[in-house]
């Protein structure tokens, strides 16, 4: 797969992670088991934003960047 093809599945992942999430935040039926839910589903999201965010290199700086003078 090409890198636009993984970084677009990684959107699709963040996306589909977050709607569950906000889902079960708002959520009936066993108190327990939804907490479990929502904790392994915020987990994901974040599993989702660092794949998305290590699919993009790192930024060039210039030479003279972070110096004081």
């Amino acid at each position: 797969m090409t890198t636009p093809e993984l970084r677009t599945l990684a959107k699709i992942g963040m996306t589909a992670t977050l709607a569950a999430l906000v889902v079960s935040a708002a959520g009936t039926g066993n108190r327990r088991r939804r907490i479990a839910r929502h904790t392994w589903q915020g987990l994901a999201l974040v599993g989702f934003s660092v794949w998305h965010y290590n699919l993009y290199p790192p930024a060039r700086t210039s030479a003279r960047a972070g110096r004081d003078s």
